[in-house]
């Protein structure tokens, strides 16, 4: 699925060149400059619209105005120590999508709740904590101590899993099990072979 977005340039760029080697004459001529994408970096319109459909994009924007999985000033920390592209992640997921077959309509709006919950997640970067708030944070990591997380402002946990067998721990094992967190909702994100998972803090 990594690949879909670099097709999709591609293959605009090459129905590009080939009209225009057809209307000046060129189409023979492999030295001609056409033929070279050089430097040119493109940007493409379905970024813009996440991987969907003009249809599709209208129905996200309308889950997305009126998302009551959880309350509009809640902060949602992803713990994660690789923090990826917003943008990335939605596309990604959108362009899937898009290119299955059928998609059942309660498919789409567990999508477009993951889509926004990218974008209202937070990740420890951008929480713009003090050092000794870093140290909360990372005692966290250790412990799962929700209230470590109340004392931080943190109503949310996005957790990430890697279903390949990463060795990379996202969030603290001992959430799964432990009774200061509420188990919300659970993903299947396709496009990176992996989960997310959105806790509660506190009961």
């Amino acid at each position: 699925h990594f690949h879909v977005s670099g097709t999709i340039l591609f293959s605009k760029w090459l129905g590009d060149q080939i009209g225009q080697a057809l209307a000046t004459g060129a189409l023979a001529d492999v030295d001609d400059p056409r033929w070279e994408p050089g430097a040119v970096v493109l940007e493409p319109d379905f970024t813009a619209m996440l991987g969907l459909s003009a249809e599709r994009f209208q129905d996200f924007q309308q889950v997305r105005d009126g998302f009551a999985l959880l309350p509009s000033d809640a902060v949602v920390l992803n713990p994660s120590p690789v923090a990826l592209d917003r943008v990335f992640l939605q596309t990604s997921l959108g362009l899937l999508l898009e290119w299955q077959e059928e998609t059942p309509p309660g498919d789409w709006q567990s999508a477009f709740d993951l889509m926004v919950l990218f974008d209202r997640m937070r990740y420890p970067v951008e929480l713009d904590l003090a050092a000794s708030e870093q140290g909360t944070l990372a005692e966290w990591r250790r412990s799962a101590e929700p209230t470590l997380l109340d004392g931080l402002g943190i109503d949310y946990v996005l957790c990430r899993v890697e279903l390949a067998g990463s060795e990379t721990a996202h969030c603290p094992a001992a959430i799964t099990d432990h009774p200061g967190y509420r188990r919300v909702a659970e993903w299947d994100y396709a496009p990176l072979y992996e989960q997310y998972v959105l806790y509660r803090v506190g009961e």
